[in-house]
């Protein structure tokens, strides 16, 4: 009887060991879930995506123009300047046309007054680059010509030299900001001393 008792206890005891063994087993599991579940909260947090709004496709910045934009205003001394020296042209070619109705396309004059067209169209850009309204011709068929070719001439003479000293006051009285303007006067100007005045003196045997 003693035996069995002791081994009844000792049976007992495994038995006891062994729940003791899966309880344990079953509370570690527990927490082991606990930590590797995510919560509730966790589950409920859906990804949320972003669709790129289009955009409109840009415009192309045009390159810049070589010639000067307008600026703002165009002081009066400037539209002075270019309406004198338009004037100026115009009226010798006027003159250079007058002439050659009388006389025909004769030296000097079927040279020159082509000059004289390309001068006024050089200020006529001058006109349009700062969007400004270009005057009439108030010189159309009121040239006048005289009796002679030399007489004609003469007046070509006084006239370039009119021209030259009419430059020298209108580059003065120009700005800085002005300089295409000045670089076109000294042209014409130069084309009248350098080219113009000493064909009509050899037309009028002054030289």
């Amino acid at each position: 009887m003693e035996i069995l008792t002791t081994h009844s206890t000792k049976s007992n005891k495994r038995v006891l060991h062994v729940a003791l063994a899966g309880t344990l087993a079953l509370a570690l599991g527990a927490c082991g879930g606990e930590q590797a579940t995510p919560s509730a909260a966790s589950s409920s947090i859906t990804a949320v995506t972003t669709t790129p709004t289009p955009t409109s496709p840009t415009t192309p910045t045009p390159p810049p123009t070589t010639t000067p934009p307008p600026t703002a205003t165009v002081s009066a001394e400037l539209i002075a300047a270019l309406n004198a020296s338009l004037d100026d042209e115009r009226k010798a070619e006027a003159t250079y046309v007058a002439v050659m109705d009388k006389f025909g396309p004769v030296a000097p004059f079927s040279n020159i007054i082509e000059a004289e067209r390309k001068h006024a169209a050089m200020v006529i850009d001058l006109f349009e680059d700062r969007k400004l309204d270009v005057p009439a011709n108030s010189w159309l068929g009121q040239g006048k010509a005289e009796e002679t070719l030399v007489a004609n001439c003469v007046v070509g003479i006084t006239a370039e030299e009119e021209n030259i000293e009419m430059y020298d006051r209108l580059i003065a009285t120009l700005s800085p900001d002005d300089e295409d303007v000045k670089q076109v006067f000294l042209a014409l100007q130069a084309a009248s001393r350098d080219k113009h005045l000493p064909a009509f003196k050899q037309c009028a045997g002054v030289i």
